[in-house]
């Protein structure tokens, strides 16, 4: 059973992706890429600060999206 904090960062993470829909294309193309990407997500949101939460996920999208990152 998921945890509370778990359950929040899982659910600012899904509406952050619903709220920037042309963030991490390259991710949503592959299921198994996208459930990384959260994965990793949820992880930062849960262990970083609170109040920076959509810094967060902007930076770790636009890590996804760079070059380096490319299929």
């Amino acid at each position: 059973m998921e945890n509370q904090d778990a359950k929040r960062a899982r659910l600012l993470v899904e509406q952050w992706l619903v709220a920037h829909p042309e963030r991490v294309l390259n991710r949503r193309r592959k299921p198994a890429d996208l459930l990384n990407w959260k994965l990793a997500a949820i992880h930062s949101v849960r262990t970083g600060n609170p109040y920076d939460t959509d810094d967060i996920l902007r930076w770790l999208a636009t890590q996804a999206e760079g070059s380096a990152m490319e299929d």
